[in-house]
């Protein structure tokens, strides 16, 4: 197996899966840009990863635009922009978003990830793309800042308890974990 083309768990990016398509009920929304709820544009979706096992979508994967991060280093907070500048590079520039936390706009083409805003967006875990291996700790630390501050708080993820786990495994085998919200599929996403 080449581990720069697959994540863990089973979790492949779609690409990578000969056998698969996006099933016909279904909008394939690579390709499409995203927005916040305030329309404005952080990128535009890049693939999709799924659990062959469970023949589910689990996330979309964004590469954010440029205007996202040079926004961030004129902001007022320089220790704020020397972190983000040590912590990634220039390629890190995507990052994943759990699939029941956008809405899919199929009449102008675009997901719309309400729960986030333009400025959050260089603060999230990110990566640099297709050769990055997506472990348990970058999804559990992805889907933890996506979601704080938002209504998909949930009790049933506790953050603590879900990096002592599976900090040092390369899979996730509670399926609770992707039982929350921030997995739903489901067609109110749709509009």
């Amino acid at each position: 197996m080449d581990n720069t083309t697959q994540t863990y768990h089973g979790l492949k990016r779609l690409e990578n899966l000969d056998d698969w398509k996006v099933h016909h009920d279904d909008v394939d929304v690579r390709g499409y840009d995203v927005y916040t709820a305030t329309v404005e544009k952080i990128g535009k979706v890049t693939n999709l990863i799924a659990d062959p096992n469970t023949k589910h979508v689990r996330y979309l994967e964004i590469e954010a635009d440029d205007e996202v991060f040079a926004s961030s280093l004129t902001a007022t907070s320089s220790t704020r922009n020397d972190a983000i500048r040590t912590t990634y590079s220039d390629d890190d520039r995507h990052l994943i978003i759990p699939v029941g936390m956008v809405r899919i706009d199929t009449n102008n083409d675009r997901v719309v990830a309400s729960h986030l805003t333009r400025d959050r967006v260089p603060n999230l875990p990110r990566h640099s793309g297709a050769t990055a291996i997506i472990t348990p700790v970058y999804e559990i630390d992805s889907v933890f800042y996506q979601s704080r501050d938002t209504d998909y708080q949930s009790d049933s993820f506790d953050y603590d308890d879900y990096r002592n786990r599976y900090g040092d495994k390369n899979y996730i085998d509670d399926q609770t974990f992707y039982k929350m919200d921030h997995f739903a599929e489901n067609d109110e996403r749709r509009s």
